[in-house]
């Protein structure tokens, strides 16, 4: 999935964090705001702890940090847990039904569960509530068309997001190239999947 997301450490009011170790205190664990739970299951996350990061993250989606839902949502998708992941997503729009990128990310659930056009009314969605000119949409949009063998279609959304998400090595730019590479070696065009491969080269080359 596009951008995937990178917590630094850092220290909050009433958490002390180490390389090695996180450590709340006891009686200070149930004053933790939604928001410093929030930020203390991004460490967790982190580092790796994801069932820590799971409980962190419930304890302020449940006193209403809609983005927390959001975040285990992505947990569960990493994980292959679509049933868990789209029942999280489901209570992020119940509780904001604003961004844009839940319901895109919900699309992703419905098209990795073969639910093709729920997920593309889920991303049609989030294009109406965030920008219908959104790179990361598009290619999940792409994404769903592939899948549904409409292969024109889906070449000129890969296309249109890439217009979009400018040149450089970002990880949503070599990732849309990813999936057009695959599509045009799904449908037997050598020489663009060839070109398409040379891209990719380019950008991930170490700058210099």
């Amino acid at each position: 999935m596009s951008g995937l997301r990178s917590v630094l450490c850092f220290v909050l009011l009433l958490v002390t964090a180490s390389c090695g170790h996180i450590m709340v205190k006891p009686e200070a664990k149930d004053a933790l705001s939604p928001e410093e739970a929030f930020r203390l299951a991004a460490i967790y996350e982190s580092k790796g702890e994801e069932e820590l990061a799971l409980r962190e993250y419930l304890s302020a989606a449940e006193r209403g940090y809609a983005e927390a839902y959001f975040a285990m949502a992505n947990i569960h998708i990493k994980k292959a847990e679509y049933g868990e992941a789209e029942s999280a997503l489901l209570k992020a729009i119940e509780a904001d039904p604003t961004k844009g990128r839940y319901y895109n990310n919900l699309g992703w659930v419905y098209m990795e569960t073969g639910r093709l056009k729920e997920a593309e009314e889920a991303v049609e969605r989030a294009m109406r509530q965030g920008s219908s000119e959104h790179p990361a949409y598009l290619d999940t949009l792409g994404l769903i068309q592939m899948k549904g063998e409409r292969f024109t279609e889906a070449e000129k959304t890969f296309t249109r997001a890439l217009s979009l998400s400018g040149n450089g090595a970002e990880e949503g730019t070599v990732e849309i190239y990813g999936h057009l590479l695959e599509l045009y070696r799904r449908t037997g065009q050598g020489e663009k999947a060839a070109g398409v491969e040379e891209k990719l080269r380019e950008l991930k080359k170490p700058s210099k």
